[in-house]
């Protein structure tokens, strides 16, 4: 294991209003231009900020809220390229990825049991174009499930 030299090139910080748990979970996608920044929160819907690069500039955030004030929203993050995958409450929501953020589909697991995390954690393998949703606590499967889903032809998975 070799050392270097690391310099802190910027720092995000809380925006404010926010009381989340701010950098829960963090993403980065088209070539390092783009910023997902997770803020779960305890009584609120869950945000997910979304930084652009702008040559050496980063712009202001735009936010993405729980679509359904879940305030897991944005447990896991996870940049596809063309896509961000956002994990919440027994879903997972799936936006594109441009200056719109617009849910694309939203995704749930065919059974869960009481207690389920579906979208706790994230996996993309480009050459099956499929992702892998995990869910740590699914009692149905004796302690927990990977579920892999491809996408199709028309886009969706």
């Amino acid at each position: 294991l070799s050392t270097g030299n690391f310099n802190l090139r910027f720092t995000f910080n809380l925006p404010v209003g926010d009381n989340g748990t701010y950098g829960d979970a963090v993403a980065v996608g088209d070539g390092g231009n783009v910023l997902a920044i997770a803020s779960t929160q305890t009584s609120a819907a869950g945000r997910v900020y979304i930084i652009r690069r702008s040559g050496a500039f980063m712009n202001s955030p735009v936010t993405i809220t729980a679509p359904n004030n879940e305030p897991s929203f944005g447990k896991a993050l996870l940049y596809t390229g063309n896509e961000l995958f956002v994990g919440g409450s027994n879903r997972v929501y799936i936006y594109n990825n441009n200056v719109t953020n617009t849910l694309l589909q939203t995704l749930t697991p065919d059974n869960t049991s009481a207690g389920s995390e579906f979208g706790a954690a994230f996996a993309y393998n480009p050459g099956e174009e499929a992702v892998y949703i995990g869910d740590p606590t699914d009692e149905s499967a004796a302690g927990g499930i990977v579920y892999k889903y491809n996408k199709n032809s028309n886009g969706t998975y």
